[in-house]
């Protein structure tokens, strides 16, 4: 059980870094999103397209997600 604690954790650290650094690299465009959600309006913005833009939210999202089902688990234990 040991050992799964520790794999647990891994994957849980590996993912509030990964969280980290993508929040930190794309903190101007996930901020303006969160404030006023529009794909088009921030592509236009920043002049990238709205595909980029919406990787961006999408790990964003995703990593989020991630952080929330670990937070969980972690309750559970």
């Amino acid at each position: 059980m040991e050992r799964n604690n520790k794999i647990i954790d891994f994957i849980h650290d590996f993912f509030l870094i990964k969280r980290y650094e993508h929040i930190r690299e794309h903190k101007v465009i996930i901020e303006e999103f969160i404030n006023k959600p529009g794909l088009s309006e921030i592509a236009k913005k920043y002049d990238t397209s709205i595909g980029e833009i919406h990787q961006i939210v999408r790990e964003y999202k995703l990593n989020e997600l991630n952080f929330s089902v670990f937070k969980i688990l972690t309750e559970r234990v």
